[in-house]
């Protein structure tokens, strides 16, 4: 399905990593499958930092695995990890 708007999040400034997410707008619905799913993103800010600490996440992207990762290719890549606690356990 080809994109018909890519909206660029307004802080994004190269090279550095900040702010680096996007959005693709399709010029049609798509249609959920077991292997097509739509990302959960939180809906704001929570105060419970710990709530989804020790699930474990799918990241996919097509970049490169470090800044120096001139090929990265055009193949979709996918890994899996936990999320680690956001609470400070020592104040410095």
């Amino acid at each position: 399905m080809e994109v018909s708007d890519f909206i660029i999040h307004p802080d994004y400034e190269e090279p550095f990593s900040y702010f680096d997410v996007g959005l693709l707008k399709l010029p049609q619905k798509i249609t959920f499958t077991d292997f097509i799913l739509p990302v959960c993103l939180p809906t704001k800010a929570g105060n419970d930092l710990d709530e989804h600490a020790g699930h474990l996440v799918t990241l996919t992207g097509w970049g490169g695995r470090s800044r120096l990762d001139l090929n990265a290719g055009g193949d979709l890549k996918r890994t899996q990890f936990g999320i680690f606690s956001q609470r400070c356990v020592h104040m410095y």
